[in-house]
């Protein structure tokens, strides 16, 4: 093992604060520091030099920091941190959940809980941490959203598969009424066990299904085809950059899956999909300024985690096993 993966951790924990043993959410939100207020403030634009008030939006503003947020219609109303989250006290418990952690990014426009589920998914000799994470903003970018997130544990990578027939994320609606949100967070976590059943099932096929190099390229031709030579009228290849980008990606799978990490991932489709999901949260390139950790929580919140590794998913499924 590299020691490159020693030092990886599950990003919600880069990015938040460990929780452990805490019994409420506003215990959560006050050990993670999260226990500030958001107060709406009106919207202004600037004129011929004078300053006018636009009615139809306002401005969610941080109030420990200042920290304006995006702005947002005239009938958005805020939820408070200390308040969000606290209908899940009266649930966590019946399903022998705990609070994991709390944290944000964007400034604090992104607010999160961390929800550990008691059951490790095992696969030979691999384990699943099962997690739920529990989601707000400040911006209107979402409303109150859980997300399941397996995260593997030898490595802390994020593995969320599209499985049919299986839901992976969920909202809350913003009812008034607490019996409506607790009997909410109640059926969410039942769907969530329920992915994580599925989850076992689809990945103990991939155990089981034998898989060797030749194999991956296979896949890969799928999930990550190396682009066709485009040339100009003088017969130069336009787009080598491109291609080269992409085979040495595809080179690092291999890479990667002809020198796992466990015995759980050799020479088999589990370690397919583990290679080349290692690559996409880990090695491959990143835009824009976020750094690896943020750029993986946000996909968890936007529900983009792993294109590449999800069309691998859905090919070996269709070519290689049937789950």
């Amino acid at each position: 093992m590299s020691l490159d993966t020693i030092a990886r951790v599950n990003p919600f924990e880069a990015l938040g604060t460990k929780t452990e043993g805490v019994l409420s959410a506003r215990d959560c939100m006050e050990q993670a520091n999260l226990n500030w207020r958001v107060e709406m403030q009106p919207c202004f634009t600037q004129v011929n030099g004078q300053f006018v008030e636009v009615p139809q939006n306002q401005i969610p503003v941080r109030m420990d920091t200042g920290t304006p947020f995006q702005a947002v219609g005239n009938r958005y109303v805020p939820f408070q941190n200390v308040d969000c989250f606290n209908f899940l006290d009266s649930v966590i418990d019946d399903f022998g959940a705990t609070y994991e952690g709390a944290g944000s990014f964007q400034n604090g426009a992104l607010v999160y809980v961390m929800l550990k589920l008691p059951n490790t998914v095992v696969i030979g000799d691999d384990k699943i941490l099962p997690y739920l994470i529990v989601v707000n903003s400040h911006n209107g970018q979402t409303s109150v959203k859980a997300f399941t997130t397996p995260i593997r544990i030898v490595c802390s990578n994020t593995l969320r598969l599209a499985m049919s027939n299986s839901e992976s994320s969920f909202s809350f609606k913003h009812t008034a009424q607490a019996q409506g949100k607790i009997a909410q967070a109640r059926e969410s976590l039942k769907i969530s066990y329920k992915y994580y059943d599925d989850f076992q099932k689809e990945v103990d096929m991939l155990l089981s299904t034998q898989a060797t190099t030749d194999t991956l390229n296979k896949v890969l031709d799928f999930a990550l085809p190396i682009p066709s030579e485009r040339e100009d009228i003088n017969h130069k290849v336009l787009n080598e950059g491109a291609i080269t980008k992409v085979k040495l990606s595809r080179n690092k799978i291999v890479k990667l899956f002809e020198n796992p990490d466990s015995s759980s991932v050799e020479k088999n489709a589990w370690g397919i999909l583990n290679a080349i999901n290692d690559w996409e949260l880990w090695d491959s390139e990143i835009r824009g300024t976020n750094d690896r950790n943020e750029r993986q929580a946000k996909s968890v919140v936007n529900g983009r985690l792993h294109p590449i590794t999800d069309k691998a998913f859905s090919f070996m499924k269709k070519e290689l096993v049937r789950v």
